[in-house]
């Protein structure tokens, strides 16, 4: 073979050897490529809940956000003084913080009222009455502590998601007329067909009898908040509710039991389990209390070290508890950790 044989030999070997491993590169990228993208889904991570397992999440969430420690102890429960801020008493100064509404605020929407949407949503899609009722009126006690607290707030576009990421804020009059609506629709479709919530409904057990008579004394509690602003409107929704059936005796009443740990009651876990002493008892709730010799009292108040009961002045911020004061009672404090 003479010299330029060699040599033209030499560059078609070459080709093919480049052509073969080119070849090989798109084999082995094609191979790499197939499942490649599965290791972007997270296999615990479920695309779609059954509503059995959001309706609990979305009671204790709210519940617990509603009565705990930071919402009702330095705010909801120090207005009407039935707490006291002992330390940090800006709330109870008039200095609200910010920050912690920012929060309240967002775990409302994101957390309870996000999935009580979705079951809601969940009843309508499968024609799932009981549903679709549980929904609606467990949203509505959602919202009507929303729209206490804030006024105006996003309802009627709230809770789409992505297709409306600036909903419009509702006026609360109209809040409040899609509550009675959602109430009165949920009382009338619970009990009427379609599947229950198996273990998942930690209220009422899938008594759907006592739902419908949560829905119209929520109704009821409506309708006397409105009526110093519009009375007639208020009269005829509450005629409306009593007359369908409210609650007729405590054993109807909505209780949240907390099965203890790691679900324990929120005052239990801020005044136990994180031992602290933020908030006591008002002075103005311990004084009424006493002045109606009413039984209530031992169990919302501990007496103080001489075994009276005593409670601390509003606004005056102390630097925390003092012997002489009465705590929060032991029903809700040292043995509160199952306290509905």
């Amino acid at each position: 073979m003479t010299a330029p044989e060699r040599k033209a030999n030499t560059m078609l070997t070459t080709r093919l050897a480049r052509a073969a491993a080119f070849v090989g590169l798109v084999w082995t990228a094609a191979a790499c490529t197939d499942g490649l993208t599965d290791i972007n889904t997270n296999p615990n991570a479920p695309t779609d809940v059954p509503a059995q397992f959001l309706l609990p999440q979305s009671i204790q969430q709210a519940v617990t956000l509603t009565f705990g420690s930071g919402l009702m102890s330095s705010h909801t429960a120090i207005w009407p003084q039935h707490f006291v801020q002992l330390q940090d008493a800006d709330e109870e100064q008039g200095n609200v913080r910010m920050s912690s509404m920012d929060g309240f605020w967002a775990s409302y929407y994101v957390n309870g009222l996000k999935d009580i949407q979705l079951v809601m949503q969940k009843g309508v899609e499968s024609g799932n009455a009981n549903v679709e009722g549980v929904g609606r009126i467990w949203k509505s006690w959602i919202f009507h502590i929303v729209t206490d607290l804030w006024g105006d707030v996003p309802y009627g576009q709230a809770l789409n998601g992505e297709e409306n990421a600036t909903p419009i804020y509702d006026a609360q009059s109209a809040v409040y007329d899609g509550l009675f609506a959602d109430l009165t629709s949920g009382a009338s479709l619970v009990g009427s067909g379609g599947a229950d919530f198996g273990s998942g409904d930690i209220l009422y057990g899938n008594d759907f009898t006592k739902w419908r008579k949560f829905a119209n004394s929520l109704r009821m509690r409506l309708a006397m908040r409105l009526s110093e602003v519009d009375a007639g409107k208020a009269a005829t929704e509450f005629a409306a509710a009593f007359a369908a059936g409210g609650f007729t005796s405590n054993a109807d009443n909505a209780f949240l039991d907390y099965p203890g740990s790691p679900y324990e009651n929120p005052l239990f876990e801020n005044f136990v389990i994180r031992g602290r002493d933020d908030h006591g008892v008002s002075r103005t709730m311990i004084d009424m209390l006493l002045s109606l010799n009413d039984p209530r009292l031992p169990l919302y108040a501990e007496p103080n070290d001489v075994g009276a009961f005593l409670g601390h002045e509003n606004g005056v911020e102390e630097g925390g508890f003092t012997p002489a004061h009465s705590r929060l009672g032991k029903f809700w404090r040292l043995e509160g950790a199952r306290t509905p």
